[in-house]
């Protein structure tokens, strides 16, 4: 159940509503960020990769297929699907951001201007997001 806003207290400049994943600009963004986000894949104690937003994964060629089973919520209690995801890396693509250029591997045709046009790099099938690298 919702209990209400968390509430917590971090040492940095700007207010936490202007805290953006793809204007990381120092180490104390970078943590928080780290602590309210979950990545699609992590790493074990041994160095494999482990499905962590995503249920599961496929890697097959020169695609990876994230499947999501609607277990991950938000704070109120909205699913994490596929499409928030693909909506996510997307953002990134259009805003730029200080990770690297995923536009490069994903969408290197194509030059986003919303997280509404199409990249042949990102697709969402039923629950699951595709993600096609350019091997050009």
């Amino acid at each position: 159940s919702y209990a209400g806003p968390l509430r917590v207290a971090f040492p940095f400049g700007d207010s936490s509503e202007t805290l953006d994943t793809a204007t990381i600009r120092t180490l104390a963004e970078a943590v928080l960020i780290d602590n309210l986000t979950t990545p699609l894949l992590t790493f074990d104690d041994n160095g494999n990769l482990q499905p962590c937003a995503a249920s599961s994964y496929e890697i097959e060629g020169s695609s990876i297929s994230f499947k999501f089973d609607g277990k991950l919520k938000t704070a109120t209690g909205a699913q994490i699907t596929a499409n928030d995801a693909a909506v996510t890396l997307k953002r990134l693509m259009i805003k730029g951001n200080s990770h690297g250029d995923l536009n490069k591997f994903l969408c290197q045709d194509t030059k986003l201007n919303s997280i509404f046009e199409e990249c042949e790099g990102i697709r969402v099938e039923h629950n699951n997001l595709v993600l096609k690298l350019n091997t050009r």
